[in-house]
């Protein structure tokens, strides 16, 4: 049986923290390449990671399958709907990227995306670390062909 967090020292808070940053981030779920589409699975945790911009927001989801997936929310259609039903860890969430489209008010291209989460909360509280973030990468065709900085180049971001 595991100790509750509460009961642990701080020498071995430091040293669980320690083996978490130690940690890679799971494989970028990249739709527009070879990823499943759509995902779905349980929210493991939250986190950032780099990029050209700065720091973005991560949800790091389990597949059916047991197989954990970084899915950056860059774009600000996913990190919008992720803000709005702000699963929690151990929530089931589905989501699915619909490609480009063009908005009908602006004539603006960008990337859709539709998310289900289980036990959506629009109330206050939730996933702080996604206000805690600057905003969300414009959805501009300059993220296209970057790789994720996990996959090797430190200054770049998924699609």
């Amino acid at each position: 049986m595991e100790t509750p967090v509460a009961q642990l020292t701080v020498q071995e808070k430091v040293q669980a923290l320690a083996e978490r940053a130690k940690q890679d981030y799971p494989e970028s779920w990249r739709p527009d390449k070879d990823s499943p589409n759509p995902l779905s699975g349980e929210v493991v945790r939250y986190t950032c990671g780099p990029t050209a911009n700065g720091d973005a927001p991560i949800v790091v989801i389990r597949d059916t399958a047991g197989k954990e997936w970084s899915a950056w929310l860059l774009h600000t259609a996913l990190l919008a709907a992720f803000k709005r039903s702000r699963p929690q860890p151990g929530a089931v969430v589905f989501i699915q990227y619909e490609g480009k489209q063009t908005s009908s008010k602006t004539d603006r291209e960008y990337h859709a995306y539709n998310v289900v989460a289980e036990g959506a909360d629009d109330a206050d509280g939730g996933v702080d670390i996604l206000d805690a973030v600057a905003p969300a990468h414009d959805d501009a065709d300059d993220h296209e062909d970057e790789q994720v900085a996990a996959e090797g180049d430190a200054d770049a971001t998924p699609f």
